[in-house]
């Protein structure tokens, strides 16, 4: 189990408020963001990489992903984990998602079931969808944590909640009501 799969992500969770920094000042980070929902995977990490270790929480998720999946530069699991994890100490819920992933499959980290879930916790508890649902597979299998079916059951409805939640604000969904 590979944890990419980011690079579908990222762009709708950063690109909807990043055009503009604080004070009015350009966001030197909807530059990289441009670039890559542009495809311009090489450009993307030009440009994100300065943020990147500027500390910018959402620039090293954007490398993360990168090196995930190996879009613009070559796949390497350890760097991607890296970059991941200095996003979701910052509480990036998405960075800690992957984090979350990479324990899980063991790519990047040593496999473990514990610490894959305190990861995917802290991301579910911020509401992250695809997180919640992962959570409640993990109570389902007693993956990282001991067995709770009706733990599982919870946050499976509250996953089904994020994602029609989420769903209302798709464009098609708009233009339908």
């Amino acid at each position: 189990m590979r944890f990419s799969g980011f690079a579908l992500l990222v762009p709708l969770i950063v690109s909807a408020s990043f055009s503009a920094h604080a004070g009015g000042m350009p966001d030197p980070f909807a530059a990289a963001n441009q670039a890559f929902s542009n495809l311009d995977y090489a450009m993307a990490y030009q440009l994100a990489m300065p943020a990147a270790e500027a500390g910018d929480a959402r620039a090293q998720l954007l490398v993360g992903d990168l090196y995930s999946n190996g879009f613009g530069v070559s796949r390497n699991d350890d760097l991607a984990f890296t970059w991941f994890y200095r996003s979701a100490v910052q509480n990036d819920p998405m960075a800690q998602y992957a984090l979350g992933s990479a324990y899980l499959s063991g790519q990047g980290a040593p496999q473990d079931d514990r610490q894959a879930f305190l990861w995917t916790e802290k991301a579910a508890n911020q509401d992250l969808g695809v997180a919640v649902y992962r959570l409640s597979q993990m109570y389902r299998a007693g993956k990282g944590v001991k067995s709770d079916p009706g733990k599982a059951r919870q946050f499976a409805l509250k996953a089904e909640e994020i994602a029609e939640r989420e769903m209302q604000d798709w464009p098609l969904a708009k233009a339908n009501r």
